[in-house]
C-alpha cells in the first residue's frame, strides 16, 4: 500500500498542463510562434514587458516545482515511520502465530503465501491503472520469478520450523545476521566493494549474534535442551533462513538490474 501511495502522489495532474501566452497588446506577441520569426524586444517598453514577464514565469515554475517537492520530501519520513511499525507488527504477529500454533509450520507456510498473494495482486493492479508499470517489465523472463519464489520459499520454511522455539528477542538478533552474510555473498558473487566502516558495522553484528548464542553454545547439555520456548537446535534453523534469503537477495540485485521499475 506505500507503493500505491507513492504511485497516487506521483501520478501527473490534469492541471499541470503548459500554457502557451496569447497575444500581448504593444509586446508584440503572438500565440502562434510558428507563424513569425523569434520575438526580439526592440523598444524599452517592450524590454521591460519582456523582462517582466520572463521574471514572473520563473517565480511561477519555481513555486511550481516547490509546491511539487513538498509532498515528495514528506513521502521518505512517513515510508520510513509505516516500515518501521509495519515490521515490528509483523514482527510480533509471526512470534504469536508460531506460539498459538507450534505443531503446524507447514499449514503457517501456505497460510502466509495465500494471504500474501491477493494483497501483492491488488498493488499491481492498481499500479497499471495508473500506468505504472511499463510495458517492458511484462518481457521480464520468469523462470527468474520462479528461482526468486524458490529460494524465499525455502527461507519461509526454514523461518517457521526455527521460529516455534526461537523467542522473538532471539530471532530480532539472529535476523540482523542477514546483512554481512548479504555483504558476503556480495563480494564474492557480484564483486561489490565496501567501505571499512561497513565491514566494521557487519563485525559488530556477527559479534552480537555470538553473544547471544554463546550461552547456548557453552552450556551443559541438560540445561540447553531444557530451554522451554528458546530450543538452540531451532535457533540454528532460524538462522539458516538467512541464507536463501541472503542468496535470493543477490539473485535479484544481479536478475533485475535491466529491470530497475518492475
Amino acid at each position: 500500500f506505500i507503493v500505491v501511495f507513492d504511485a497516487v502522489l506521483k501520478a501527473p495532474r490534469n492541471n499541470e498542463q503548459q500554457k502557451i501566452p496569447g497575444k500581448m497588446a504593444g509586446s508584440g506577441l503572438n500565440s502562434n510562434p510558428s507563424s513569425r520569426g523569434p520575438y526580439t524586444p526592440t523598444s524599452a517598453s517592450d524590454r521591460k514587458l519582456d523582462n517582466e514577464m520572463n521574471a514572473s514565469g520563473g517565480a511561477s515554475n519555481t513555486s511550481g516545482a516547490s509546491e511539487h517537492m513538498a509532498p515528495e520530501k514528506l513521502l521518505i519520513p512517513l515510508i520510513a515511520v509505516a516500515l518501521l511499525l509495519t515490521s515490528t507488527a509483523n514482527s510480533v504477529m509471526f512470534k504469536k502465530m508460531t506460539n498459538k500454533m507450534p505443531n503446524y509450520p507447514f499449514f503457517l507456510v501456505e497460510l502466509s503465501t495465500i494471504v500474501y498473494l491477493p494483497i501483492c495482486w491488488l498493488v499491481c493492479i492498481i499500479l497499471r491503472w495508473l500506468g505504472k508499470l511499463e510495458d517492458r517489465n511484462f518481457e521480464f523472463p520468469k523462470h527468474k520469478f520462479a528461482v526468486v519464489a524458490a529460494l524465499e520459499g525455502i527461507a519461509g520454511v526454514f523461518c517457521l520450523f526455527g521460529g516455534t522455539y526461537t523467542k522473538g528477542t532471539t530471532q530480532m538478533c539472529l535476523a540482523q545476521a542477514s546483512i554481512p552474510i548479504t555483504m558476503a555473498l556480495s563480494v564474492v558473487f557480484l564483486r561489490t566493494k565496501f567501505e571499512w566502516m561497513q565491514y566494521t558495522g557487519a563485525l559488530v553484528i556477527l559479534s552480537g549474534v555470538f553473544v547471544v548464542l554463546s550461552p547456548k553454545l557453552f552450556a551443559p547439555a541438560d540445561a540447553v535442551s531444557a530451554g522451554g520456548s528458546d530450543i538452540f537446535l531451532f535457533n540454528v534453523i532460524f538462522f539458516l533462513s538467512i541464507l536463501p534469503g541472503a542468496f535470493a537477495n543477490i539473485y535479484k540485485e544481479e536478475a533485475f538490474k535491466d529491470f530497475p521499475k518492475i
